[in-house]
């Protein structure tokens, strides 16, 4: 990953973990645990 990208996905994360704290408690948290999961693996 270059830095850009990085970047974008450190941003990412800290808006959904600020603006969406609730997402957690959701059905569908599944859902964000592998998105989050992948985007901590580098391609």
């Amino acid at each position: 990953m270059d830095l850009s990208s990085t970047y974008v996905v450190q941003t990412y994360l800290l808006l959904v973990h600020n603006f969406y704290p609730y997402a957690e408690q959701q059905p569908n948290r599944g859902h964000f645990t592998k998105l989050y999961s992948f985007l901590r693996h580098p391609i």
